[in-house]
């Protein structure tokens, strides 16, 4: 997988946000309506994590598998690679019916979250533009 630069990188190598991914949104909406977009994703992080720990808890596997099947395509919105691939894992293990896997993946996910959420944040305390750099 290419590098972006600026990207931010988790532990296992994966991209936590791709920032030129991020940054091509930004570039197809007005700074208002990204950043619009951009707090609503964060506003809505939280309440799906708690959706999917709540199916895996319950092992309602496909609820869990349409929460993560949301979150999968959304993140890739965003360029959070990382959370991109571990809500595809989490997606084909609900629907394959493993909830032991499905519980293993959900403290990861929620990890990816809180990495992604901070970054977005830093995005939107600043007001960032599309090619503004952030200090």
């Amino acid at each position: 997988m290419a590098r972006a630069v600026g990207a931010l990188v988790a532990e296992d190598g994966a991209l936590d946000v791709d920032e030129g991914r991020l940054e091509a949104l930004a570039r197809l909406m007005a700074p208002a309506s990204f950043q619009t977009v951009l707090e609503s994703f964060l506003s809505a992080s939280e309440p799906r994590l708690l959706r999917i720990e709540a199916g895996v808890a319950g092992k309602d596997l496909s609820a869990v598998a349409l929460e993560a099947h949301d979150l999968k395509g959304v993140s890739g919105n965003f360029g959070a690679c990382r959370l991109q691939g571990l809500a595809e894992h989490l997606e084909r293990a609900a629907k394959s019916g493993d909830a032991e896997a499905a519980r293993s993946i959900v403290p990861r996910i929620r990890q990816a979250q809180v990495a992604v959420n901070g970054r977005l944040a830093e995005r939107v305390a600043a007001g960032e533009a599309p090619g503004k750099e952030i200090a």
